[in-house]
């Protein structure tokens, strides 16, 4: 799927049960994505499954990845990129780039890591012209990484998931042109 000098994000497996876990039986971790924390492994497992069952009907390249650490092969997170849902569930036009990790690696600078490499999938291997990112006020983490990607806050939306949020745009004009400057330097 992707990979950069310190993850490797691929597909998910009924395997990683276990170690997703650790993120979605955190109510930590899944109180800023949506909520739905899960009781034990088996019921993360159902979760994998269904991921599993989803990802053939999104767009090509597109789902949720599982990001391991490439020495150790540690899941340590998840990356998405992916249709946001409107209020009822329904797929929109509107990709959205989102990260999240287990709590035991916040704060190592891999979701802004994943976050750029989601940035070069989107832009370079999917040719989109704009990518979205949502976050919950709360959510100081993501608002800090949606920023240091270069996205701009487009203020509050009740567009998406049925739930009042952050609303992040980044073009693929400004994105290019960030990345010509910061090459040139």
């Amino acid at each position: 799927m992707f990979e950069t000098q310190r993850l490797r994000a691929r597909s998910w497996t009924l395997d990683d049960a276990e170690q997703a876990h650790v993120m979605y039986g955190d109510p930590e971790v899944v109180r800023h994505i949506g909520g739905d924390l899960r009781e034990s492994v088996d019921a993360t497992r159902e979760l994998l499954a269904l991921i599993l069952e989803r990802t053939p009907t999104l767009p090509a390249g597109m789902g949720s990845f599982p990001l391991a650490l490439r020495e150790t092969g540690e899941i340590v997170g998840a990356a998405l990129i992916k249709p946001l849902p409107d209020d009822d569930g329904k797929r929109t036009e509107d990709i959205e780039i989102g990260w999240h990790l287990a709590r035991c690696h916040w704060g190592n600078g891999y979701a802004t890591e994943a976050g750029r490499a989601l940035l070069e999938k989107g832009f370079i291997e999917l040719d989109l012209p704009i990518l979205h990112a949502v976050v919950e006020e709360p959510n100081a983490a993501s608002h800090v990484v949606a920023r240091r990607l270069g996205m701009n806050d487009e203020g509050m939306t009740d567009a998406y998931y049925g739930s009042v949020l952050r609303h992040y745009v980044l073009h693929r004009s400004d994105w290019q042109a960030r990345s010509a400057r910061e090459t040139d330097l």
